[in-house]
C-alpha cells in the first residue's frame, strides 16, 4: 500500500486515515483496543485456541496459514522497524510448518526491554495458554521470527 493519501483508505474513529498494511505485511488496527478486549475476555480465542487462531481472529486477511511465506525476518533490537500490530511467526524454508509444536506465531508490539534483556514484545495465545503480552528475548528466541507474508 502506497504511504499516500487515499480517500477510498479506512478511516479510524477521528477521519485519520487507517493504514491497515505496512510495507512489510498486515498490521492490526487498534492493536491496543483488540488486545484490551481478548485479554478482558480471559480466554484463548479463535477457532482452533492456538497461536495462529489469535493471528487469524485479529487479522482475517492473513488467511490460511498454509498460505503463509516468510517475509522479512528479525535480525535484532530494530531489526527491521516494524509498525505495532504486525503479525509474526517462525518459518522453515521460507514457510510455516503449523505443526503442534515447535513454531509460533504472534503480533509483534515493540521492541523493548524485560528484566535487562533486549527483546520484542509480542502478544500472543497458545495451547492452553491465556492470551498475554510476553517478552521473547534476542539471543534465544526473537531471531527465530519473521514477518507474515501472504498469498
Amino acid at each position: 500500500m502506497p504511504d499516500t493519501y487515499d480517500p477510498a483508505q479506512p478511516r479510524d474513529d477521528h477521519g485519520r486515515w487507517a493504514k491497515t498494511a505496512s510495507e512489510h505485511g498486515y498490521v492490526v488496527k487498534d492493536i491496543d483496543d483488540k488486545m484490551e478486549k481478548v485479554i478482558a475476555g480471559r480466554k484463548q480465542v479463535g477457532e482452533s485456541k492456538e497461536c495462529v487462531a489469535l493471528v487469524k481472529h485479529l487479522v482475517p486477511e492473513v488467511g490460511r496459514a498454509a498460505d503463509w511465506h516468510e517475509g522479512p525476518p528479525i535480525l535484532g533490537y530494530g531489526n527491521p522497524p516494524l509498525e505495532r500490530g504486525t503479525p509474526i511467526a517462525t518459518f522453515e524454508n521460507y514457510r510455516y510448518p503449523n505443526r503442534a509444536s515447535g513454531n509460533h506465531a504472534a503480533i509483534f508490539l515493540e521492541y523493548g526491554l524485560h528484566e535487562g534483556r533486549t527483546g520484542m514484545w509480542v502478544f500472543d495465545q497458545a495451547n492452553k495458554l491465556e492470551p498475554k503480552r510476553r517478552h521473547i528475548p534476542f539471543r534465544s528466541q526473537a531471531e527465530r521470527y519473521s514477518v507474515i507474508k501472504c498469498k
